[in-house]
Protein backbone atom coordinates (compact mmCIF):
# COMPACT_ATOMS: atom_id res chain seq x y z
CA UNK A 1 0.00 0.00 0.00
CA UNK A 2 1.10 3.44 -0.77
CA UNK A 3 1.84 5.63 2.15
CA UNK A 4 2.55 9.31 1.68
CA UNK A 5 5.91 10.77 3.01
CA UNK A 6 6.94 13.76 5.07
CA UNK A 7 7.76 16.86 2.84
CA UNK A 8 11.27 16.63 4.44
CA UNK A 9 11.36 12.94 2.79
CA UNK A 10 10.69 13.99 -0.67
CA UNK A 11 13.55 16.59 -0.21
CA UNK A 12 16.11 14.52 0.87
CA UNK A 13 15.04 11.67 -2.01
CA UNK A 14 15.84 14.72 -4.38
CA UNK A 15 18.99 15.69 -3.34
CA UNK A 16 20.34 12.34 -2.41
CA UNK A 17 18.62 10.50 -5.61
CA UNK A 18 16.79 12.01 -8.20
CA UNK A 19 19.50 15.05 -7.83
CA UNK A 20 22.84 13.00 -8.23
CA UNK A 21 21.58 11.03 -11.62
CA UNK A 22 20.28 13.99 -13.60
CA UNK A 23 23.84 15.78 -13.39
CA UNK A 24 26.08 12.36 -13.46
CA UNK A 25 28.96 12.74 -15.32
CA UNK A 26 27.63 16.34 -16.85
CA UNK A 27 31.59 17.17 -17.35
CA UNK A 28 31.03 14.67 -20.65
CA UNK A 29 27.82 16.30 -21.74
CA UNK A 30 27.61 19.79 -20.56
CA UNK A 31 29.98 22.13 -21.98
CA UNK A 32 30.46 26.06 -20.19
CA UNK A 33 27.88 27.69 -22.68
CA UNK A 34 25.32 24.90 -23.15
CA UNK A 35 22.66 25.32 -26.20
CA UNK A 36 19.50 26.01 -26.00
CA UNK A 37 18.40 22.72 -26.74
CA UNK A 38 20.16 21.13 -24.59
CA UNK A 39 18.45 23.11 -21.88
CA UNK A 40 15.12 22.78 -23.15
CA UNK A 41 15.67 18.95 -22.67
CA UNK A 42 17.15 19.23 -19.47
CA UNK A 43 14.34 21.39 -17.49
CA UNK A 44 11.70 19.36 -18.36
CA UNK A 45 13.47 15.95 -16.94
CA UNK A 46 12.70 17.53 -13.50
CA UNK A 47 9.44 18.72 -13.74
CA UNK A 48 7.43 15.39 -12.54
CA UNK A 49 10.00 15.03 -9.21
CA UNK A 50 9.84 18.46 -8.40
CA UNK A 51 6.21 18.75 -8.19
CA UNK A 52 5.76 16.09 -5.94
CA UNK A 53 8.63 17.50 -3.13
CA UNK A 54 7.37 21.41 -4.02
CA UNK A 55 3.38 20.11 -3.76
CA UNK A 56 3.15 22.79 -6.78
CA UNK A 57 -0.20 22.57 -8.36
CA UNK A 58 0.52 24.74 -11.45
CA UNK A 59 3.73 25.93 -13.29
CA UNK A 60 4.40 28.85 -15.97
CA UNK A 61 7.65 27.12 -16.51
CA UNK A 62 9.47 24.30 -15.28
CA UNK A 63 12.60 26.01 -13.98
CA UNK A 64 10.43 28.02 -11.02
CA UNK A 65 9.97 24.77 -9.21
CA UNK A 66 13.90 24.71 -7.85
CA UNK A 67 13.54 27.63 -5.90
CA UNK A 68 10.62 26.70 -3.13
CA UNK A 69 12.46 23.51 -2.16
CA UNK A 70 15.79 25.70 -1.41
CA UNK A 71 17.89 24.16 -5.06
CA UNK A 72 19.90 26.04 -7.47
CA UNK A 73 18.70 25.66 -10.77
CA UNK A 74 19.80 22.91 -12.73
CA UNK A 75 22.14 25.10 -14.80
CA UNK A 76 23.64 27.26 -12.16
CA UNK A 77 24.18 23.69 -10.31
CA UNK A 78 25.87 22.03 -13.29
CA UNK A 79 28.15 25.17 -13.78
CA UNK A 80 29.26 24.83 -10.01
CA UNK A 81 29.60 21.31 -10.80
CA UNK A 82 32.74 21.59 -13.59
CA UNK A 83 34.18 24.66 -11.68
CA UNK A 84 34.67 22.32 -8.36
CA UNK A 85 35.81 19.69 -10.72
CA UNK A 86 38.17 22.29 -11.77
CA UNK A 87 39.57 22.97 -8.08
CA UNK A 88 39.89 19.07 -7.10
CA UNK A 89 41.17 17.41 -9.99
CA UNK A 90 43.43 19.71 -11.87
CA UNK A 91 43.81 21.44 -8.79
CA UNK A 92 43.80 24.66 -10.60
CA UNK A 93 43.00 28.51 -8.83
CA UNK A 94 38.90 28.97 -9.61
CA UNK A 95 37.39 32.35 -8.90
CA UNK A 96 33.48 32.16 -8.85
CA UNK A 97 31.68 35.15 -8.22
CA UNK A 98 33.47 37.58 -6.22
CA UNK A 99 35.48 34.72 -4.62
CA UNK A 100 38.72 33.30 -5.32
CA UNK A 101 39.06 29.76 -4.34
CA UNK A 102 42.59 28.01 -4.29
CA UNK A 103 43.63 24.85 -5.12
CA UNK A 104 46.13 24.77 -2.40
CA UNK A 105 43.95 25.41 0.63
CA UNK A 106 41.89 22.04 -0.76
CA UNK A 107 43.03 18.73 0.57
CA UNK A 108 43.93 16.03 -1.93
CA UNK A 109 41.58 13.56 -3.08
CA UNK A 110 42.31 10.43 -1.28
CA UNK A 111 44.08 7.98 -2.93
CA UNK A 112 42.82 4.18 -2.50
CA UNK A 113 46.69 2.79 -3.78
CA UNK A 114 48.88 5.36 -1.71
CA UNK A 115 49.28 2.34 0.69
CA UNK A 116 49.03 -1.01 0.04
CA UNK A 117 45.77 -2.71 2.58
CA UNK A 118 48.40 -5.29 4.34
CA UNK A 119 51.07 -2.44 4.84
CA UNK A 120 48.10 -0.46 6.97
CA UNK A 121 48.93 -0.34 10.85
CA UNK A 122 45.96 0.56 13.10
CA UNK A 123 47.20 3.13 15.57
CA UNK A 124 46.75 1.53 19.22
CA UNK A 125 45.29 4.05 21.90
CA UNK A 126 43.35 3.53 25.38
CA UNK A 127 40.81 5.33 26.92
CA UNK A 128 41.45 6.49 30.20
CA UNK A 129 38.94 7.92 33.15
CA UNK A 130 39.60 11.04 34.95
CA UNK A 131 41.69 9.13 37.77
CA UNK A 132 43.74 6.93 35.36
CA UNK A 133 44.72 10.23 33.51
CA UNK A 134 46.33 12.25 36.56
CA UNK A 135 47.66 8.41 37.14
CA UNK A 136 49.56 8.62 33.73
CA UNK A 137 50.58 12.07 33.72
CA UNK A 138 53.16 11.66 36.58
CA UNK A 139 54.54 8.92 34.64
CA UNK A 140 58.43 9.67 33.10
CA UNK A 141 58.63 10.74 30.26
CA UNK A 142 57.12 13.51 27.29
CA UNK A 143 53.51 14.26 27.72
CA UNK A 144 51.80 16.00 24.87
CA UNK A 145 48.42 17.01 24.61
CA UNK A 146 46.14 18.14 21.71
CA UNK A 147 43.12 20.33 20.87
CA UNK A 148 40.91 21.66 18.81
CA UNK A 149 38.29 23.98 18.93
CA UNK A 150 35.65 25.63 16.08
CA UNK A 151 33.04 28.40 16.15
CA UNK A 152 30.66 29.95 13.72
CA UNK A 153 33.75 32.59 12.72
CA UNK A 154 37.06 30.78 13.71
CA UNK A 155 38.67 27.43 14.43
CA UNK A 156 41.37 26.93 16.11
CA UNK A 157 44.06 24.07 17.18
CA UNK A 158 46.79 23.83 20.18
CA UNK A 159 49.54 21.24 21.77
CA UNK A 160 50.98 21.93 24.82
CA UNK A 161 53.63 19.67 27.21
CA UNK A 162 52.92 18.56 30.48
CA UNK A 163 55.85 20.28 31.62
CA UNK A 164 54.71 23.46 29.91
CA UNK A 165 58.06 23.78 27.98
CA UNK A 166 55.99 24.44 24.73
CA UNK A 167 52.90 26.07 24.12
CA UNK A 168 51.62 26.53 20.51
CA UNK A 169 48.10 26.90 18.85
CA UNK A 170 46.97 27.33 15.23
CA UNK A 171 44.46 28.92 12.99
CA UNK A 172 42.85 27.41 10.03
CA UNK A 173 41.69 29.60 7.54
CA UNK A 174 38.89 29.09 6.32
CA UNK A 175 37.49 27.59 9.62
CA UNK A 176 36.14 24.31 9.15
CA UNK A 177 34.49 22.20 11.73
CA UNK A 178 35.82 20.96 15.23
CA UNK A 179 37.33 17.21 14.07
CA UNK A 180 39.21 19.02 10.82
CA UNK A 181 40.66 21.36 13.93
CA UNK A 182 41.72 18.37 16.15
CA UNK A 183 43.51 16.47 13.01
CA UNK A 184 45.85 19.53 12.53
CA UNK A 185 46.70 20.08 16.33
CA UNK A 186 47.36 16.75 16.35
CA UNK A 187 49.34 16.94 13.02
CA UNK A 188 51.37 19.17 14.83
CA UNK A 189 52.31 17.30 17.61
CA UNK A 190 53.93 14.31 15.55
CA UNK A 191 56.10 17.02 13.84
CA UNK A 192 57.13 18.98 16.81
CA UNK A 193 58.14 15.66 17.82
CA UNK A 194 59.91 14.90 14.62
CA UNK A 195 62.04 17.61 15.12
CA UNK A 196 62.63 17.13 18.75
CA UNK A 197 63.26 14.17 17.98
CA UNK A 198 63.24 13.02 21.89
CA UNK A 199 64.58 10.01 23.45
CA UNK A 200 62.51 9.90 26.64
CA UNK A 201 59.07 8.38 25.98
CA UNK A 202 56.18 10.25 24.40
CA UNK A 203 52.58 10.00 25.32
CA UNK A 204 49.99 11.94 23.17
CA UNK A 205 46.52 12.93 24.89
CA UNK A 206 43.35 14.23 22.77
CA UNK A 207 40.10 14.27 23.85
CA UNK A 208 38.63 13.30 20.41
CA UNK A 209 37.49 10.03 20.14
CA UNK A 210 36.45 9.98 16.55
CA UNK A 211 39.98 10.69 15.44
CA UNK A 212 41.67 7.85 17.44
CA UNK A 213 38.79 5.59 15.91
CA UNK A 214 39.77 6.67 12.35
CA UNK A 215 43.38 6.08 13.63
CA UNK A 216 42.36 2.49 14.61
CA UNK A 217 40.60 1.78 11.53
CA UNK A 218 42.27 0.24 8.29
CA UNK A 219 39.49 1.13 5.99
CA UNK A 220 39.66 4.92 6.62
CA UNK A 221 39.47 6.36 3.24
CA UNK A 222 41.06 9.75 4.25
CA UNK A 223 44.06 11.72 2.91
CA UNK A 224 44.49 13.51 6.80
CA UNK A 225 44.44 9.74 8.15
CA UNK A 226 46.96 8.56 6.28
CA UNK A 227 49.09 11.41 6.69
CA UNK A 228 49.04 11.15 10.32
CA UNK A 229 49.65 7.53 9.77
CA UNK A 230 52.98 7.58 7.90
CA UNK A 231 53.89 10.13 10.52
CA UNK A 232 53.76 7.88 13.66
CA UNK A 233 55.21 5.51 11.39
CA UNK A 234 58.26 7.54 11.21
CA UNK A 235 57.99 8.23 14.94
CA UNK A 236 57.88 4.88 16.04
CA UNK A 237 60.77 3.45 14.16
CA UNK A 238 63.29 6.42 16.59
CA UNK A 239 60.89 6.38 19.87
CA UNK A 240 58.48 4.39 21.64
CA UNK A 241 54.78 6.63 21.71
CA UNK A 242 51.22 5.54 23.09
CA UNK A 243 48.51 7.62 22.46
CA UNK A 244 45.53 7.79 25.40
CA UNK A 245 42.01 9.63 24.87
CA UNK A 246 40.86 11.57 27.86
CA UNK A 247 37.22 13.73 28.54
CA UNK A 248 37.61 17.44 27.73
CA UNK A 249 38.33 19.32 30.30
CA UNK A 250 39.31 16.55 32.78
CA UNK A 251 41.61 18.64 35.15
CA UNK A 252 44.57 17.52 33.52
CA UNK A 253 47.09 20.57 33.36
CA UNK A 254 48.29 20.38 30.13
CA UNK A 255 45.02 19.53 28.44
CA UNK A 256 43.11 22.24 30.03
CA UNK A 257 46.22 24.52 28.34
CA UNK A 258 45.34 22.90 25.29
CA UNK A 259 41.42 24.17 25.47
CA UNK A 260 43.10 27.65 26.65
CA UNK A 261 45.51 28.24 23.74
CA UNK A 262 42.95 26.54 21.02
CA UNK A 263 40.90 29.66 21.04
CA UNK A 264 43.67 32.07 20.35
CA UNK A 265 46.09 30.58 17.60
CA UNK A 266 47.92 31.74 14.57
CA UNK A 267 48.09 30.11 11.05
CA UNK A 268 48.47 26.10 9.97
CA UNK A 269 49.00 25.64 6.34
CA UNK A 270 47.57 22.56 6.29
CA UNK A 271 44.66 22.44 3.81
CA UNK A 272 40.99 22.02 4.55
CA UNK A 273 38.88 19.08 3.62
CA UNK A 274 37.16 19.23 -0.28
CA UNK A 275 33.71 18.51 1.14
CA UNK A 276 33.99 21.59 3.04
CA UNK A 277 34.89 23.62 0.19
CA UNK A 278 32.03 21.72 -1.68
CA UNK A 279 29.32 23.15 0.89
CA UNK A 280 30.77 27.02 0.54
CA UNK A 281 31.26 26.63 -3.00
CA UNK A 282 27.98 25.79 -3.60
CA UNK A 283 26.62 28.79 -1.20
CA UNK A 284 28.62 31.11 -3.20
CA UNK A 285 26.70 30.12 -6.33
CA UNK A 286 23.41 30.33 -3.90
CA UNK A 287 24.61 34.15 -3.15
CA UNK A 288 25.64 34.97 -6.47
CA UNK A 289 22.19 33.62 -8.27
CA UNK A 290 20.38 35.53 -5.64
CA UNK A 291 22.44 38.65 -3.83
CA UNK A 292 18.95 38.73 -1.43
CA UNK A 293 18.53 35.85 -0.13
CA UNK A 294 20.28 33.53 2.25
CA UNK A 295 21.42 30.25 2.34
CA UNK A 296 20.98 28.43 6.38
CA UNK A 297 20.34 24.84 6.69
CA UNK A 298 19.08 23.74 3.50
CA UNK A 299 16.22 26.46 3.35
CA UNK A 300 15.45 29.66 1.47
CA UNK A 301 15.30 33.39 3.35
CA UNK A 302 13.90 36.07 0.77
CA UNK A 303 14.74 39.13 2.06
CA UNK A 304 13.41 41.75 -0.76
CA UNK A 305 15.06 45.09 1.32
CA UNK A 306 18.69 43.59 0.85
CA UNK A 307 18.62 42.44 -2.58
CA UNK A 308 19.07 45.69 -5.14
CA UNK A 309 17.49 43.86 -7.94
CA UNK A 310 15.33 41.20 -7.27
CA UNK A 311 13.56 40.09 -10.28
CA UNK A 312 16.37 36.88 -9.97
CA UNK A 313 13.91 35.29 -7.65
CA UNK A 314 10.57 36.86 -8.14
CA UNK A 315 10.66 35.62 -11.83
CA UNK A 316 11.20 32.12 -10.71
CA UNK A 317 8.76 32.69 -7.96
CA UNK A 318 6.33 34.33 -9.87
CA UNK A 319 4.83 31.65 -12.00
CA UNK A 320 4.04 29.81 -8.72
CA UNK A 321 0.88 28.30 -7.15
CA UNK A 322 1.73 26.50 -3.85
CA UNK A 323 -0.20 24.05 -1.62
CA UNK A 324 2.09 24.00 1.09
CA UNK A 325 2.69 20.56 3.11
CA UNK A 326 0.13 18.73 0.46
CA UNK A 327 1.65 16.12 -1.90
Amino acid sequence: MHRRLPLKKYQQLYTQLVLPITTYASLAWWPDNPPAYLQSKLKPVQRIPLLTVTGAVRTVRSEVLDALPGNLPICERLAALGHLFTLFQPRKDVKYGNLDFKAAEVQPQYNEWSTHPANRKPCRFHRLTHNQAIQMSREPGIHMYSDGSCTERAAGAALATGSLVVAKRFKLTPPCSAYAAEIVAFTEVLRYLLVLQPELPVFIYTDRLSLLLALGSIRSRSTEIDNIRNLIERLSSRLSISFYHVKGHSGLLGNELADHLAVDREQSDIPCRSRWWSWRFLGAAFRLWSPGSIFLSSQWFWDPFVCVNPTSVRSYLHGIGCTGLRL
